[in-house]
């Protein structure tokens, strides 16, 4: 409705009448004006109201914004990525930051497609974007390999969001990085396997590494249990603090001679123990056993002023076979050396 200048000159005199008598009377009197105060009025409520509506959905836009940034420093913060996949649209959604991390993009479109052409995810190791492409709820520690191809260990919870027919919609969840809590939980596993003095494993750790091998197939090698010949005569004469030395010295010794890939132990007292994996041939074997009888007197003559020897049993084995046969194998070789007066080595096979 346009208003004439006529009109707007009526309403300012309405206005005027009205500070001077009452709103009803001159309602009464003038109808027309009446009405077209009352929308002018309806429109000043209106702006008002839109105007106080702008200012509340900038500031709720402003408070997400903000939420969404608390979010984002306080994944940095956690080492958490939140994510959301769309099952219908095959569609993942990192936070910006997670994804960062992570080696992706924000957002993943055909994730499954991508699965189908990516090599590295059918490794043993399980992929990231397989695991979080499942639709079911689940929490687990992963060993994700990212598309980077570095290999890292996470916590993966996932939930799932349903529809009013109770059919999945969104996979979402959080991923948190957990590389270093796992290295300090190996560090002092690993710690615990071994010896507290040398360093090596203790008897049961090298059962345990020696049967999971052997239990695999096709796999050979060969058992030695090395005595130091009498070794309570070296702590009696030199003190217990030298014996320690010398048992230090000789697992030096075991580590320069042996590959990392063997299992090097510490049975107790001066025994000690090494499995060589993947060797059968009896040359090697000997090679190595004279190589570390003479390295133990040259040693020990050296630092000690004494020629300290060792007997060596040894028994080559194949898979299949269990610790105990094969420690007893190279322990009844040990005696053989014992008996014909130590210092040297036998080799059985089995």
């Amino acid at each position: 409705m346009r208003i004439k200048t006529g009109e707007y000159m009526d309403v300012t005199k309405a206005v005027a009448t009205m500070q001077g008598g009452s709103l009803a009377e001159f309602l009464r009197e003038n109808p027309d004006q009446g009405i077209l105060l009352g929308i002018i009025i309806v429109l000043i409520f209106a702006v008002a109201f839109l105007a106080w509506c702008a200012c509340v959905g900038k500031w709720q836009k402003r408070a997400a914004a903000l939420e969404h940034e608390r979010c984002i420093q306080l994944c940095e913060l956690s080492n958490e990525c939140f994510f959301q996949y769309d099952i219908k649209k095959d569609r993942i959604c990192f936070s910006g930051y997670g994804a960062q991390k992570l080696g992706y993009e924000p957002r993943i479109d055909h994730a499954s497609s991508l699965l189908e052409q990516a090599e590295w995810d059918k490794t043993p190791e399980t992929g990231m974007i397989r695991y979080l492409t499942e639709v079911k709820e689940d929490s687990q520690e992963l060993r994700a390999r990212l598309l980077r191809g570095e290999t890292r260990w996470y916590q993966i919870t996932k939930k799932l969001v349903v529809d009013e027919k109770n059919r999945p919609v969104y996979v979402v969840g959080k991923i948190t990085d957990i590389q270093q809590l796992m290295e300090e939980k190996e560090r002092w596993a690993d710690k615990a396997r071994k010896d507290g003095l040398t360093g090596l494993y203790h008897p049961t750790a090298s059962r345990d590494f020696i049967q999971n091998y052997l239990d695999g197939r096709g796999n050979k090698g060969a058992f030695l249990i090395i005595d130091i010949d009498h070794f309570k005569g070296v702590n009696d004469r030199l003190g217990h603090l030298a014996g320690d030395q010398v048992l230090m010295g000789i697992t030096q010794i075991l580590q320069q001679i042996f590959r990392k890939d063997d299992i090097i132990g510490r049975l107790g007292g001066d025994e000690f123990l090494v499995f060589l994996t993947g060797v059968r041939d009896r040359k090697i074997v000997e090679k190595k056993c004279r190589l570390l009888c003479k390295k133990v007197k040259e040693y020990t003559e050296r630092e000690h002023n004494e020629k300290i020897s060792v007997s060596i049993g040894a028994a080559c084995v194949s898979s299949g076979m269990h610790y105990d046969r094969v420690y007893k194998a190279a322990d009844n070789a040990l005696y053989v050396v014992k008996e014909r007066g130590r210092d040297g080595y036998e080799i059985v096979g089995l």
